[in-house]
């Protein structure tokens, strides 16, 4: 019908602007995020950009649910103060060729966000997580400097390293002293390198060739012991948060899972394409206006309804990971929570009485 084409139409232009102004916020926020880290060490220079590119590939399956929205509601707002809806709805076009024409671009958007959530998103996330560690390691290296001493917090552990070869993340001449049990140690080697755990992420300084020396000289348990390898930790441990990860793992591997955590993130990805065609249905009722409101008098009210919908969603999640939840709810009660609230939203709005003008019209 030419009438939902034109109305579709108004909703994909509306969209595009929208997702790119959001776009280049996410693009902006990313950046100096990154750029903060990299500042403060903690992401190497050469991987800025490429992280950046993945954060904001991760962010496209929230974006574009609220970016359709919007586009929505602000595109029928724009029909309403213009009385092109009132035009509409002299010639019979009413709640059905809306929701017909705001569902084709809603289908568009939930399909691209289905495919974002169960596979685009969590790769980005995950590849993510396989750049910082790359990024670490290679500051590890990077934060040594040739000829400097570099000590723990409390001090009591100390160590030098002569020369630091950035290229191939190799360490020379390297002196290290401290303390372990009450007794204190003095270790040389010839070279070294340095490593994380990937499953505790702890750091460790792997030395070559070189000597360790415990206790005091002309104590009975002093003792030298050269050796050909020797690993020492030189940070306290850092856990990387298991939801983290959680967000990284492939969707089939959510799949069939006992675990409460997985079953709630498989239920979040599978609910996102939902809650953008509901969304998009909330969008309807809400851009209703007479042309003295303007097409943003609804705006505030409509951005406060997505962050409650969202924040529902939210708490749902954590309830059905702790348990709280029954799985066979899952995030089902809050989308038909929404899905009620749009049909007693139209309902309120259309009544019997926009049914019979629309009848009279067509018999007319």
């Amino acid at each position: 019908m030419i009438i939902e084409r034109y109305i579709s139409k108004e909703i994909i232009l509306s969209l595009f602007g929208i997702s790119l102004v959001l776009l280049l916020l996410v693009v902006g926020r990313s950046f100096l995020i990154v750029l903060g880290d990299a500042v403060d060490g903690g992401v190497g220079a050469t991987f800025v950009f490429s992280i950046i590119y993945l954060n904001i590939i991760s962010q496209l399956g929230f974006l574009i649910p609220f970016s359709y929205y919007l586009a929505t509601l602000l595109a029928l707002g724009r029909l309403y103060k213009d009385s092109e809806m009132s035009a509409l709805a002299s010639c019979g076009v009413g709640y059905r060729q809306l929701v017909k024409a705001t569902l084709l671009v809603g289908s568009l958007s939930a399909a691209i966000v289905l495919v974002l959530g169960l596979y685009v998103s969590p790769w980005a996330v995950s590849e993510t997580h396989k750049l910082e560690q790359m990024s670490k390691q290679q500051s590890d290296v990077q934060a040594f400097k040739s000829g400097e001493f570099r000590a723990s917090d409390n001090g009591r552990n100390v160590v030098y390293i002569e020369s630091v070869d950035t290229e191939n993340s190799r360490l020379y001449s390297i002196f290290a002293h401290g303390e372990n049990k009450g007794k204190s140690y003095t270790i040389y080697a010839d070279s070294g390198y340095q490593y994380r755990d990937r499953d505790t992420d702890n750091r460790y300084l792997v030395m070559q060739d070189g000597r360790r020396y415990t206790g005091k000289i002309g104590d009975a348990d002093y003792q030298v012991v050269e050796f050909k390898r020797y690993t020492l930790r030189v940070d306290q441990e850092l856990v990387i948060g298991k939801q983290y990860n959680l967000f990284g793992r492939t969707t089939e591997s959510l799949i069939g899972s006992g675990d409460r955590r997985e079953i709630a993130e498989l239920h979040w990805r599978i609910g996102l394409p939902i809650a953008t065609f509901l969304l998009g249905l909330m969008a309807i009722p809400l851009s209703r206006s007479n042309p003295r409101q303007g097409r943003y008098s609804k705006l505030f009210v409509a951005i406060l309804i997505f962050a409650l919908y969202v924040n529902l969603l939210g708490m749902g999640k954590v309830w059905l990971a702790k348990g709280i939840m029954p799985v066979a709810a899952g995030l089902w009660w809050i989308h038909a929570l929404v899905l009620l609230a749009i049909v007693s939203a139209m309902a309120s709005q259309v009544g019997i009485r926009w049914r019979f003008r629309i009848a009279e019209v067509k018999a007319a």
